[in-house]
């Protein structure tokens, strides 16, 4: 009779005891480290200026076949305070990608340089990367779709090799990978969202047959993981919602309603639905709503009357810094929502443009209403016969840039015909004719 021998009781005992250890060694040195990001005014204010800071450019990080079949070498620049200056050995690290609808921008354009100075002289590790670009674009509205999803995906397949790079040799940097954020701006928003939250099986398969998997290309750093601790996007789209049900990552949104390439609700991008429909896209609203259905922590601010800039980058810096700040400190609200309203129009209206949608009509026992605005107060709902007698009235709270309603009238007794509903509020007034068809 064969016999298969078991290793002795006491070594699973020690076995555990070990894993135990090194668990607890973990959370103590990340709790220690983020006590120490928090004790002064790290990353709140300036601490080093431009003279103290470092930046190393052109670092390869990889290299791919790009959209015209060359080899391509991927580069990176690094900003970070010099090292001797700094009291502090490992530093948070900020990945910023460009934007430039793929066939365009860089790693140095304009708002990446100053992105790069801002967190620097805070004392972040910040990298802005290059990434393939390139598809077959035309004006019109009459470019080819899928070069354009190889594009994306290319450029994907980069970010994530440049953030497999910046783990390896962090040691070399200074970066503390228990805490890298990515910052992106239009397309770039679109990777980072990706690089942090999606997996393979969220992408078609004629990506993977043509391209390879997410993780084949650029370099071979695949032992790497991408842990991504918080996301600062943009004017911000996706295609795929469902990437958000694979993690948990803090997000801070800024977007323009008046963003006619990367929508701020959802529609095609570029605005493009002839002669050829473009990828529909989720902006910045609808993704904000799906974090807060899965309670994931975001932050979103809408620029009313504004384009695809969005913001300009004083204010974001501003705002992102105490963004980050908090994700650093455990101190990030569960849900926490901002709107910067300017001078009205497009997707939010300002007071006078307030707009209302009901369906069905004609109505039975339900009106159902779509409201769109930039009020930010109450509103009262009134039902009137068309002879003036008010037959119901409720009063709930809209949240812009729009808010359904459902008005129940089940248990109450109509007569068919025409009704008016009147919506009031702070300096707002709208009537609609309602059809009641029973």
């Amino acid at each position: 009779m064969h016999t298969t021998l078991q290793p002795p009781r006491f070594l699973y005992y020690l076995i555990d005891m070990y894993r135990m250890f090194i668990t607890v060694t973990c959370i103590f040195i990340c709790n220690n480290l983020a006590a120490q990001y928090c004790i002064d005014d790290r990353f709140d204010v300036s601490l080093f200026d431009s003279t103290e800071i470092e930046i190393l450019s052109d670092i390869p990080y990889g290299e791919a076949i790009n959209f015209e079949g060359d080899l391509q070498t991927l580069l990176l620049d690094i900003y970070h305070p010099v090292q001797e200056l700094d009291e502090l050995e490992k530093k948070p690290l900020i990945v910023f990608v460009h934007g430039g609808g793929l066939t365009g921008g860089g790693k140095t354009s304009e708002g990446a340089i100053i992105l790069g100075k801002y967190f620097s002289e805070r004392g972040f590790v910040y990298s802005s990367i290059d990434y393939r670009t390139g598809w077959d674009q035309a004006d019109n509205c009459q470019g080819d779709t899928v070069s354009l999803q190889l594009a994306l995906y290319r450029a994907l397949q980069d970010t994530k090799a440049a953030i497999r790079f910046l783990k390896e040799y962090a040691d070399e940097y200074n970066i503390d990978t228990n805490y890298i954020f990515l910052a992106g701006n239009s397309v770039g928003s679109t990777l980072i969202l990706y690089s942090a939250y999606a997996r393979q099986e969220n992408f078609p398969q004629y990506l993977y047959e043509a391209l390879g998997s997410l993780d084949s290309s650029g370099n071979d750093l695949f032992h790497h993981k991408i842990n991504i601790a918080g996301i600062i996007a943009k004017a911000a789209g996706v295609q795929l919602m469902d990437v958000f049900n694979n993690d948990i990552i803090p997000v801070q949104f800024f977007h323009g309603t008046c963003d006619h390439i990367v929508p701020y609700m959802e529609g095609s991008l570029y605005s493009c639905d002839a002669p050829f429909q473009y990828p529909h896209y989720n902006g910045s609203w609808n993704m904000a709503n799906y974090l807060k259905e899965r309670s994931v922590p975001y932050q979103l601010y809408t620029n009313e009357g504004e384009d695809h800039s969005a913001v300009e980058d004083d204010t974001l810096t501003l705002y992102s810094a105490n963004f980050l700040k908090t994700i650093l400190c455990d101190e990030l609200d569960l849900e926490t929502r901002y709107y910067r309203f300017n001078n009205g129009g497009c997707v939010t209206s300002s007071r006078e443009e307030f707009s209302v949608t009901s369906y069905p009509n004609p109505f039975q026992d339900i009106i159902n209403l779509t409201v769109k605005g930039g009020v930010n107060d109450n509103i009262n709902f009134e039902l009137f016969t068309y002879t003036g007698q008010k037959v119901f009235s409720d009063e709930q709270s809209f949240s812009p840039p729009q808010t359904n309603y459902t008005l129940s009238l089940e248990g109450r007794t109509f007569s068919n015909g025409f009704y008016l509903l009147r919506m009031s509020g702070e300096g707002i007034e709208k009537t609609i004719s309602l059809y009641m068809q029973k």
